[in-house]
């Protein structure tokens, strides 16, 4: 198939990279956030807290290494550097270090989970998972035991904290990858542990985003999408990995890569991860949507719709639904589902979860 549609410009290069490699939330991310800074503690010193401040200016693009997390941790304290770092609505990266931090020090879930809570689009709270079930923490956690705990901390029925169960499945996906030891395959056997399709889709997004956060540029130099190809979970899989061809390719053109995928289950979750990679330019330029998401079957385009509008409106519910004005009549109520509640919580399409 042929592409006849406007071609559309490349994505800024930085602001591209700033979103794919933070803000995933993630695809891994499944609710809506509230990214105003919050007060900072009068308790720290204002001149700890400036410092604190410039290194994290200063690795924008890079996790906070664990020795400065820690020495800051007693200088300022969690709620001092929580607030720090929500100054940068793209702070998920940043939240990972801070939640081992938490858990390091309490050793105990429930209150580290009361720390956390849902700040910075949950990345605290990944952090706690990521670290309670890190091996190099000593502790072997077996299938039956990370099943229980996922059952324990994510079944909101059983669980304190507010952070909603798709969020909790896609940390238990951190904690997958790196059980399995990066490796795909083994980390997809765990996460199809879970009985319901959007868990394990929704663990597969947390296992992919820990794979690309340490191996995303060394994949990209492969051919063929890997890691995705023949994935359970393509649109899990493809969201990360189609922000590497924006940088030489046009949307057209990597609209045009996707279409000539033979399996349909990847071409979707292929134009899932092309609406993704595009997201802030999306946000900047609304009518890009309208071309973007125009190539293939209708399957595509609600995919494309998804990666993008589903996510934005994960943090940004408004302006998500301001976007969908301008996708065809027949695919509105669809977008507004997917702006109003993200992309987590519409209703699936078919081709992005196992059969």
């Amino acid at each position: 198939m042929k592409l006849t549609t406007t071609t559309i410009k490349k994505p800024r290069e930085k602001k591209k990279y700033i979103f794919t490699v933070i803000l995933s939330v993630s695809v891994a991310l499944i609710t809506v956030m509230n990214f105003f800074p919050k007060n900072i503690s009068e308790k720290a010193d204002n001149r700890d807290i400036q410092k604190f401040r410039e290194i994290v200016q200063a690795n924008i693009y890079e996790e906070i290494p664990m020795h400065v997390i820690d020495k800051y941790y007693d200088l300022i304290g969690i709620d001092a550097m929580l607030d720090v770092i929500e100054e940068n609505p793209i702070c998920h990266l940043h939240g990972h270090n801070i939640g081992k931090a938490v858990y390091r020090r309490t050793q105990d879930l429930a209150e580290s989970f009361h720390i956390c809570d849902d700040r910075c689009t949950t990345s605290c709270f990944h952090g706690v998972l990521m670290e309670r079930f890190h091996p190099d923490n000593g502790t072997h956690v077996t299938m039956e035991e990370l099943k229980k705990v996922t059952y324990e901390i994510c079944n909101e029925e059983n669980s304190s904290h507010t952070v909603p169960p798709g969020s909790c499945m896609h940390g238990i996906g951190h904690a997958a990858m790196f059980l399995a030891d990066y490796n795909v395959q083994e980390a997809m056997t765990i996460c199809s542990i879970f009985n319901d399709s959007v868990e394990q889709f929704q663990c597969a997004t947390g296992a992919y985003m820990e794979r690309d956060l340490y191996f995303g540029p060394e994949d990209a130099k492969k051919e063929n999408f890997y890691p995705c190809e023949d994935s359970e979970y393509p649109a899990a899989c493809y969201m990360y990995r189609v922000k590497y061809l924006t940088g030489k390719n046009t949307g057209e053109e990597i609209a045009q890569k996707c279409l000539d995928i033979k399996d349909k289950d990847e071409e979707v979750g292929c134009f899932y991860g092309l609406g993704y990679a595009y997201l802030l330019d999306i946000m900047e330029d609304p009518q890009l949507i309208t071309s973007l998401c125009n190539y293939g079957t209708q399957e595509d385009h609600l995919a494309c719709i998804d990666g993008s509008v589903g996510t934005i409106g994960i943090v940004q519910p408004d302006k998500a639904k301001e976007i969908c004005t301008y996708v065809p009549d027949d695919e509105f109520k669809h977008c507004l589902k997917a702006a109003e509640k993200g992309t987590k919580f519409v209703e699936p399409n078919p081709h992005m979860y196992p059969h």
